[in-house]
């Protein structure tokens, strides 16, 4: 085993309740800092040995490397316990069934010609089955695809991690196991941070990250049960926040449940609600929306407002979550049909509150306003020129289609705008992305709309009440 690097930062130390874990120690841990690198202490071709035959190899090297020994042996999982009785029995044979075809241990009696189970467990006294059995779950609980890692896998699993795991250029090494120098190349790992992490927390990484088809929660906790021995206690498995606007991809249709693993993280965003401030209270002229376009292009993401996402770790310092390569695909084609709606949108809302508007004016009503749109940016302006001309005179029941007309449209574009204030709301709240430009115009936009049927509604109470006293006057 080569340990290549290992910062001082970091420390193996007891955790309640998970035996060993890492630990941040005398000063807080910036973002993207590598803490450790470590080549493999025990590799292996993909699909070549079973744990069990490696549990073997582990037992006969240990005999003679006790350093090794101790080390190992702070890998063994303190929940082994917890593990069924006929569990331990299909270890136990699988173990044995390895130590009798390992040839590591034919060699341990020079004299030993046999190949039979009764030669071999006369050779093997009980605590080297029992050790071979702790090393089962040695590399059964710790081990990553190249081998075993004795450092790293200290490190415990959360389901929203602080650190990360990347396999890095090869080491070269010489390999002994067959009594020749063979150069070998080893998979050098390294462990990076993937946000700030302050003194004494822990460090914790991902074990579902090679996991592809591991979505829901329940398959999520089945598959650690089953491969690590553990149920996850982490705050997203036991303190689930408030689930706010989820993407549809977020939804398993089938089971109707939240998809809530590595695959498709918890896009919820819990630094929005906190933020969060009334549209009135921002009191702008323009908002553009020309840099929402190009998402997928900028080095670096505003998320939550005045957060920002890191491009290498894709991580939110503000609301502590993740932005996926998949989110943001998913987020850039929701944003493109809902700047094309919206600017849709917009031209329709014009054209109808200009037209109100004259109608208004002409009838002493003021305070109409236009709304603009152009190919980059959708602006919220006040109307510089209306139309002061008369109406046309008309019938009562001319006006009175009209005006059911009139109803009738502002209702469309009052319901249209709602169903796109939504989409942006979904926006905002689930893809860390700040769309809050989209979110105040469409507020402005659906202020006007409601502020032209307060002044319509208004208008026709005056209206109604002054027939009514002109009809009380007729009949006096």
């Amino acid at each position: 085993m080569t340990e290549v690097y290992v910062s001082t930062f970091i420390q193996e130390q007891a955790i309640p309740g998970k035996g060993n874990g890492l630990v941040c120690v005398e000063q807080a841990i910036p973002s993207e800092m590598v803490l450790l690198r470590e080549t493999v202490f025990e590799g292996w071709a993909a699909g070549t040995y079973s744990a069990a035959h490696i549990a073997a190899r582990l037992t006969a090297r240990t005999r003679k490397n006790s350093l090794e020994a101790k080390r190992l042996a702070r890998l063994f999982p303190a929940v082994v316990s917890e593990v069924s009785e006929a569990r331990r029995q299909q270890i136990r044979a699988a173990v044995e069934s390895a130590l009798i075809a390992h040839s590591d241990f034919v060699e341990l009696d020079k004299d030993h010609k046999g190949n039979s189970k009764s030669d071999v467990q006369f050779i093997l006294d009980p605590c080297d089955i029992d050790t071979a059995i702790r090393f089962f779950f040695v590399v059964e609980c710790n081990s990553f695809p190249s081998g075993i890692l004795v450092r790293l896998s200290a490190a415990n699993h959360s389901c929203n991690p602080n650190a990360f795991v990347v396999e890095e250029s090869p080491y070269s090494s010489v390999n002994n196991s067959d009594s020749c120098e063979v150069q070998i190349q080893l998979p050098v790992y390294s462990l990076t941070a993937k946000r700030d992490i302050a003194v004494g927390e822990e460090i914790t990484i991902s074990y579902l990250d090679l996991v592809s088809n591991v979505e829901l929660a329940e398959d999520r906790q089945r598959h650690l049960e089953e491969h690590f021995l553990f149920l996850c206690q982490c705050e997203w498995c036991h303190h689930p926040v408030e689930k706010i606007g989820l993407l549809r991809e977020n939804e398993d249709n089938d089971k109707g449940q939240v998809v809530f693993g590595p695959k498709f993280e918890d896009y919820t965003c819990r630094a929005f609600p906190r933020q969060s401030v009334p549209l009135t209270d921002l009191n702008l002229d323009i908002y553009s929306i020309a840099a929402a376009t190009t998402i997928a292009a900028r080095t670096t993401i505003d998320c939550c407002k005045d957060g920002k996402v890191g491009k290498l770790t894709g991580y939110c310092e503000t609301c502590h979550q993740t932005v996926t390569s998949k989110q943001l695909e998913n987020v850039q084609k929701k944003a493109d049909r809902l700047i094309i709606n919206l600017r849709r949108i917009f031209v329709e809302t014009n054209a109808f509150l200009a037209d109100l508007g004259k109608k208004y004016i002409s009838n002493g009503t003021n305070g109409s306003v236009a709304l603009e749109s152009n190919n980059n940016d959708i602006s919220c302006r006040p109307s510089s020129s209306t139309s002061s001309s008369a109406v046309t005179t008309t019938t009562e029941g001319e006006e009175r289609v009209k005006t059911a007309d009139e109803i009738k449209e502002l209702k469309r574009l009052m319901k249209a705008v709602e169903v796109l204030h939504g989409r942006a709301n979904e926006l905002l709240h689930s893809s860390h992305i700040a769309f809050a430009p989209i979110q105040v115009c469409l507020g402005k936009l659906k202020a006007h709309l409601i502020a032209s049927d307060s002044s319509r509604t208004s208008r026709s109470s005056s209206n109604s009440g002054k027939k009514s006293r002109e009809l009380s006057l007729s009949k006096s």
